[in-house]
Parts: structure tokens; sequence; C-alpha cells
């Protein structure tokens, strides 16, 4: 019996792009790849920066694996839709996010089993 996992997930970056049945994000939304979303956070140096910022993005923090909730109120973890394999682990899929807190601001990559938050930009 084959599970129905997304296991180097293709299916949630085809569902974080525009015009899909299963879409997160409103019609004309997407949610960003790692270069429209540096584009918008250039000027963005820390958690202050990043609400002050045209996307509002609040210190919301984010639950780690283990389902611990983490820098709420003091952090920003905000996902692209851009996907990283990592050789180091065959069965994690990884991906580009974007973090900040009250001294930097910048993009790394983690394995999609942390619940960071979205945020849906215009398509055009």
């Amino acid at each position: 019996m084959k599970l129905n996992v997304d296991e180097n997930g293709a299916e949630r970056t085809k569902h974080w792009g525009m015009s899909q049945n299963n879409n997160i994000c409103p019609l004309a939304f997407e949610v960003p790849t790692k270069e429209q979303l540096s584009k918008e956070t250039v000027n963005i140096k820390n958690t202050s920066g990043a609400f002050s910022s045209f996307l509002k993005i609040p210190s919301a923090g984010f639950r780690s694996r283990s389902g611990n909730l983490s820098h709420v109120s003091t952090g920003v973890g905000l996902w692209t839709r851009s996907a990283v394999a990592d050789s180091g682990f065959s069965l994690e899929f990884f991906a580009h996010y974007f973090f900040a807190d009250s001294s930097q601001a910048k993009f790394d990559t983690i394995d999609r089993s942390y619940a960071h938050s979205v945020r849906c930009i215009s398509a055009f």
C-alpha cells in the first residue's frame, strides 16, 4: 500500500503556486519564490523592519517539528515555495525561508516539518 506522502515536496510546491484548485492563496496570489520574496525584503534588517514593511510581517514565531512553539512575538519565519533537496537526508525535504529576529534578517533552509507563516503575494 502506497501512502499519499509528499516525499519530495512536489505536491506542496504545486499547490503553493498560482492557478491551482487547492492553492492556499486567493485567486491571482501565490506563495513567493525565494527570488520574489528577496525583492520584497531587501531593506528588512530585523523584526521591527519586517512589520513596518509593505508586507506587514508579524513576529508570529513558528512551530518546531516537535510541536513546540518558538520565537512567538520575537521572531519571523516565513516560507517561500522554493524547494531545496538536502543531500544529507534523502527523504527529508527542505525549502528556503525568511527569518528575522531583533538583530538580523536572512534567508535560510530548513525541512518543511516546521510550521512557518505564509504570506501570499500578487502573481502579477
